[in-house]
């Protein structure tokens, strides 16, 4: 693992070094009921299950999605039946199994309730009792035991559009605004909404993206900062500059503190540590990094390697597909190529599962399994 304890300066892409070792083989799209990856070399503590689903099935001529669980530290994909989805519902997609769940088609494994459900990781309550999903008429509560369904009052409001981030203890969090018709963007508002009244309260109003994630007291989203001389242009199929900075909004008070900002990158946040400490993406046409920030522009550069559609980016650290999970092992994300990278204190990063095309972490690692 390369690691830079310094202060996190305006202009660190120019200068760039080979990426760091790990693991690089490939396995395919998991079609079969099983599939073998790369083998952890590093910080893994155990054996564990990692839950891992959304993945497109093509086999049944209709809209549909598998998962299961990557054994670790063998890196064995093995398909459970028990999260099959099928087109359906008002989100788009059924459970196969029983009580029938609506949602969407992310997929989440709840442990408590020792089930699959159609919706994000992040729109989990807490104790795994209900999950959050939405549709164009509004915002939805479903109980896990007896598949209740409800829409929530003032979530469905003309012309406006709600995009859940997380489902916490204190609420559900959503980013509200106009429908986004073009590549400009346009101004969010963070609400958090009281899952049994319904009862709105604005946090802040920050937001140009309809991304985030909810930890530690805060909410993460990044920003393009008007100041960028140059905003870099993702791909010529993307006409919008990419977000160069992230800022940290205090959920209580609502105050907004940048906590990177790099001109002429991708600033995108991947998790956060046991620590709460954001891991951060950055990258454009020269580098791809990843930080672990300490503080406001400051933390440690744990990887450095080849820029965006550089073919010798291996480890695709050029953004994350979906939201990381932090377990005891360290955080688990998806990289912009569908593989399944771990960054651990003691390892660094490794891809430990690669090109498992473009499905979601479902869950934390689960040991002894």
């Amino acid at each position: 693992m390369r690691r830079a304890g310094l202060a996190i300066a305006a202009s660190l892409l120019a200068a760039c070094s080979q990426p760091s070792s790990g693991p690089q083989s490939a396995a395919s799209t998991p079609t079969a009921s099983s599939v073998v990856g790369p083998q952890i070399t590093g910080g893994l503590r155990g054996t564990c299950r990692l839950p891992f689903g959304g993945l497109i099935d093509t086999t049944t001529g209709a809209p549909a999605r598998r998962g299961g669980f990557i054994s670790f530290p063998a890196a064995v994909f093995k398909v459970d039946p028990a999260a099959d989805l099928r087109a359906g519902g008002a989100g788009g997609f059924v459970t196969v199994a029983s009580p029938q769940l609506n949602g969407g088609d992310a997929e989440a494994y709840d442990v408590p309730e020792r089930r699959w459900l159609p919706t994000r990781l992040s729109l989990v309550a807490p104790d795994g009792s209900s999950y959050a999903y939405s549709e164009p008429n509004g915002l939805h509560i479903v109980d896990v035991r007896t598949a209740a369904d409800r829409l929530l009052p003032g979530t469905n409001a003309a012309q406006r559009s709600f995009y859940p981030v997380a489902y916490a203890a204190s609420g559900i969090y959503v980013l509200e605004g106009p429908e986004q018709t073009s590549p400009t963007a346009v101004p969010l508002t963070l609400w958090v909404i009281d899952p049994k009244s319904g009862h709105q309260k604005q946090v802040s109003s920050t937001a140009t993206t309809a991304s985030a994630f909810v930890a530690g007291g805060a909410a993460w989203m990044t920003t393009l900062n008007p100041a960028d001389p140059h905003p870099w242009q993702q791909s010529p199929y993307e006409p919008s500059s990419a977000n160069d900075q992230l800022l940290r909004v205090d959920l209580q008070s609502g105050v907004a503190t940048t906590w990177l900002y790099r001109p002429g990158a991708f600033v995108g946040p991947v998790g956060v540590d046991s620590k709460g400490q954001p891991l951060v993406i950055v990258v454009n046409s020269a580098a791809s990094e990843l930080w672990l920030l300490r503080g406001p522009q400051t933390g440690d550069r744990i990887y450095v390697g080849p820029g965006a559609y550089n073919p010798a980016n291996r480890m695709k650290i050029d953004h994350a597909l979906s939201a990381g999970v932090t377990d005891a092992n360290g955080i688990w994300f998806v990289n912009g190529d569908g593989g399944v990278v771990l960054y651990t204190p003691g390892g660094g990063v490794e891809l430990t599962f690669a090109m498992l095309s473009t499905g979601r972490i479902g869950g934390a690692c689960q040991s002894g399994s």
